[in-house]
């Protein structure tokens, strides 16, 4: 049976004469709970005012299919009064966490209690607006969480393309440098003179120009590359399909080969068509690293705008 010191050990309780109180403990319903007991499921409609006189009461909150932890209730503590005023469904789980001793006055009983004791009263409905303010806080917070989470997966959707620019380059460039660098030295090898140096460099820069400031006609390109591919196969390159693109980007042109190579088409070592794979596989590596600047570029740009949106979100 419910106490009176049960109930002045809440200041609600507090303001009411001595024979308010015993009528209050005659009136309220024991409820005992062990540990995971449900007192009252979401959605359900309220039972009355609750006493907790001893243990503790878990709050929850359904969201997006999940059981949300929203507050709890330690004794001495009182709860209910929201749903015996509006006559609403309970909004939220109400489950012991420990084992719990609660009385549960009815809903009439507790609005004579309510019009009868100005600070009663008083107090009630200071409680109600916090609980509510509380209630609303929860929503606004899991409203962001879901906002965030949005934001999150188009985020991750927008960073894939460039990441994976980023990370092809980084994979290919490697082994394509190593190779130059082995090109190089057999050039030099060779004793290949200056001018003839000089004129393969300017048909590398040139290509570098183009693919750096995307001089290249997409449109045309693939007429282009039809044009190399034919070139090379005539001239006897191996693999000539692999080198016709790369080419193709850099913009160079079969009557610059034809001038280029006018010297070595007799040779019968690597130096035969060592500098047209030479250009095909310096323009790779700079359409590579283009590439790969532009991904960490997006990718600064996304950070940047998520940074930037942190902080207006603050």
């Amino acid at each position: 049976m419910l106490c009176t010191n049960d109930l002045l050990a809440l200041e609600l309780f507090q303001h009411l004469p001595k024979q308010r109180l015993e009528w209050v403990c005659d009136r309220a319903q024991a409820v005992n709970l062990d540990n995971g007991d449900i007192l009252v499921h979401e959605g359900e409609p309220g039972r009355g005012f609750f006493i907790l006189s001893e243990g503790q009461i878990g709050i929850t909150r359904q969201s997006e299919g999940a059981e949300i932890p929203v507050g709890k209730h330690d004794a001495p503590a009182f709860f209910g009064e929201v749903q015996v005023l509006t006559d609403e469904l309970v909004p939220v789980t109400l489950r012991a966490l420990t084992p719990c001793r609660l009385h549960v006055i009815r809903g009439d009983d507790f609005r004579e209690l309510l019009h009868e004791c100005r600070d009663f009263e008083r107090i009630v409905f200071q409680t109600v607006q916090r609980r509510l303010e509380g209630l609303t806080s929860f929503i606004r917070q899991r409203e962001k969480m879901a906002g965030l989470g949005t934001l999150a997966a188009g985020l991750a959707h927008e960073l894939n393309n460039p990441a994976a620019a980023v990370v092809r380059a980084l994979q290919d460039v490697v082994p394509a440098l190593i190779e130059l660098q082995r090109m190089n030295l057999v050039a030099g090898q060779n004793q290949i003179d200056e001018a003839h140096t000089q004129e393969w460099l300017k048909a590398r820069d040139d290509g570098y120009d183009a693919i750096i400031h995307g001089r290249i006609d997409t449109l045309s390109m693939s007429a282009h590359e039809d044009e190399l591919l034919d070139w090379l196969e005539d001239y006897g390159v191996k693999e000539a399909w692999k080198l016709a693109e790369p080419l193709a980007s850099g913009g160079i042109e079969t009557a610059t080969l034809d001038k280029l190579i006018e010297r070595w088409r007799n040779n019968p070592t690597e130096m035969r068509d060592i500098g047209v794979r030479w250009l095909a596989l310096s323009f790779d590596v700079m359409s590579m690293i283009t590439s790969g600047l532009r991904g960490a570029k997006r990718i600064s740009e996304l950070v940047g705008a998520m940074k930037s949106n942190s902080y207006l979100e603050q």
